[in-house]
């Protein structure tokens, strides 16, 4: 059951869409919302370290001023993401911290239920744009699942989530940690694996029974061919899938280090909005 939700802020840009996002993925909003912003310490004091002698003045008073500064522009973020939730009934705290972004995000997700993270945020002092590394680093240590916004959100609005399932363990908490949450209710249900042309494939009832003993009536059943993240692709567009259900890593990690993790492919270059669990 979803109860706490912890959505951290990079930029002004994405606040009303992450907030008409969450606000859109439970029909009933028993649920509060923490929004995080977070002053990057490290960051601005790499980024001052290169100034010319003298330019700046004492080196710590420049760092206070600038975080100062910072932590004002993230405050106006957090607030004005509240007021969107408030708009709705939603009950909204918010905390602008100091550290390492990813280290606070993490701990922010102690003791709740969910974390929703926007592909195109940035935490990092001085970036134009967030790595890669960041966001897999934060999902592979995330004790929550976690829900990565990319591309389109409002395709959502369609309903339809898809699954990419290899039948591993990983794949099966992702599914079970969704259903568990209570988010998208009477969604319609793609669920993809892909053939490896080896013989008979795995049955797909017992999944179909799952979603189904949770509410899910249109479960339906695609077999995808070819290479993994092509095919992932494609079954997110011909489907007009808004979320896919993917584990963090389903091959064994041997697989993974040899051919790589479809996972990371689509956290590096999402086809749509992920929900990731391990």
């Amino acid at each position: 059951m979803l109860e706490k939700i912890v959505v951290p802020v990079g930029g002004e840009e994405k606040v009303g869409e992450i907030a008409s996002f969450v606000s859109s993925m439970v029909s009933k909003r028993h649920f509060a919302v923490h929004g995080l912003g977070i002053v990057d310490i490290e960051g601005i004091v790499a980024s001052l370290s290169g100034a010319p002698p003298g330019a700046i003045g004492m080196a710590d008073e420049a760092v206070k001023k600038v975080s100062s500064s910072e932590k004002g522009r993230l405050k106006e973020f957090v607030t004005s993401m509240g007021r969107h939730f408030e708009r709705k009934k939603i009950t909204y705290t918010f905390k602008v911290a100091e550290g390492d972004p990813r280290d606070e995000i993490l701990r922010r997700c102690i003791g709740s239920d969910l974390l929703v993270i926007h592909r195109e945020s940035v935490f990092s002092y001085s970036r134009e744009k967030e790595s890669h590394d960041f966001f897999a680093d934060v999902i592979s240590r995330s004790p929550v699942p976690v829900l990565l916004l990319a591309g389109d959100s409002s395709k959502l609005q369609g309903k339809t989530v898809g699954v990419a399932s290899d039948f591993s363990s990983d794949a099966f908490h992702a599914i079970y940690a969704f259903l568990h949450l209570g988010i998208f209710p009477g969604s319609r249900i793609v669920f993809s694996h892909v053939s490896t042309g080896e013989g008979p494939e795995r049955r797909f009832a017992p999944y179909q029974a799952f979603f189904q003993l949770h509410g899910f009536e249109n479960v339906e059943e695609v077999i995808l061919k070819g290479e993994k993240d092509s095919a992932i692709r494609r079954f997110v567009e011909t489907e007009n899938i808004g979320l896919l259900i993917i584990g963090k890593r389903g091959e064994s990690k041997l697989m993974e280090y040899l051919f790589g993790s479809l996972t990371n492919a689509l956290i590096d270059n999402p086809a749509c909005s992920l929900f990731i669990h391990e």
